[in-house]
């Protein structure tokens, strides 16, 4: 009979003594692994596309059972590699969901290998942003179309205090936008023409936007592909500052780079791009006034402390899916109100 199920350590623990134990797989990371595992494991990492090629190759016998482990019960790999398993045709997986964590509190045997290095600690100071790998994507959208693209970043400083982000300053270069739904065609020059106009940015008046970073609070509780940092901030476009708040994913890339990647959605009208905004009246047209925005950010290659092995998917990793939690959207809060800026 097929069996998928869930196994608690005592039960596990009496298999492993038996004499028809399972396969035993560590699902987590190699570097995980090396430093500790359960001493009948073998490392097989959930997270790489080879999972399935090297468990057909380690255990060919699809009727043979196997426990799946990860790191505790807050963790997913072990859910994950279950399912692959099950998928994969095995017919007697259990998962072990409670992973080493569990297992070492509850007096198990663990065998102890190289240490963990230690978290990157970045250094203080100021750290200037690798333009060439840095973005600002857009989109904008009105009730049937949307137009997405980039704008490209003139400069870009970080600055780092006990380890912790704490300012910075962005200058975005508004010549230089483009529309990638629209390359190619006679469209684009007729949209970005219009995007640089009076109508949108005003661009020969304000060349350049900016957003200045004042605080970065560390989100609690962040678990991986989640949002780790509130940054707030002033941005400034078309001559008008308004406060801004948004969360992003922050770390360290695997060739001893920090990182950040951010989504969020702006109220245009805040910064004074009222066209075809609803807010004023052109017939028929209707422009959405949100417009949505990914901001990455990667510094130039620090020495040190921070140049290490990557962070890979643990805490802190840039390239996880993002989940941000939506920002206050183009509204300015003074006195538990909403306003918007003056104008100039």
């Amino acid at each position: 009979m097929a069996t998928k199920a869930l196994i608690q350590t005592e039960a596990l623990l009496k298999q492993l003594e038996s004499t028809n134990p399972p396969v035993l797989i560590d699902v987590r990371l190699q570097d995980d692994f090396n430093a500790a595992h359960i001493p009948q494991a073998i490392s097989n990492c959930v997270f790489e596309v080879a999972f399935r090629e090297r468990l057909i190759a380690s255990v060919p016998d699809q009727a043979q059972s196997i426990v799946a482990y990860g790191a505790n019960s807050e963790s997913f790999e072990a859910r994950m590699a279950a399912e692959k398993l099950w998928s994969a045709g095995y017919t007697s997986v259990f998962e072990y969901r409670d992973g080493l964590e569990t297992w070492q509190a509850a007096g198990g045997p663990v065998s102890q290998g190289q240490p963990l290095p230690p978290e990157p600690v970045i250094s203080d100071g100021m750290h200037f942003v690798d333009i060439a790998k840095s973005s600002v994507e857009w989109s904008g959208r009105n009730l049937l179309n949307k137009h997405h693209g980039q704008i490209g970043l003139r400069s870009g400083q970080l600055e780092f205090l006990r380890g912790q982000l704490s300012g910075g300053r962005f200058v975005i270069d508004m010549n230089n936008i483009l529309c990638s739904d629209l390359q190619g065609t006679e469209l684009h020059d007729v949209l970005i023409n219009h995007l640089r106009s009076y109508d949108f940015f005003d661009i020969e008046r304000f060349p350049e936007a900016s957003f200045a970073i004042d605080t970065a609070r560390r989100i609690d509780g962040a678990t991986l592909g989640q949002p780790n940092l509130e940054i707030t901030g002033d941005l400034t476009l078309k001559g008008i500052s308004a406060p801004l708040t948004f969360r992003a994913v922050t770390g360290v890339t695997p060739d001893g780079k920090a990182a950040a990647q951010a989504v969020l959605s702006l109220d245009r009208t805040c910064w004074g791009v009222f066209y075809g905004s609803g807010t004023t009246s052109i017939g028929s047209v209707c422009i959405w006034s949100t417009i949505s925005s990914i901001w990455k950010s990667k510094s130039l290659r620090i020495d040190g402390p921070l140049a290490r092995r990557s962070v890979k998917p643990r805490e802190g990793a840039l390239l996880a899916t993002l989940v941000p939690r939506p920002p206050l959207v183009g509204q300015v809060f003074q006195g538990g109100t909403a306003r918007r800026p003056s104008l100039p």
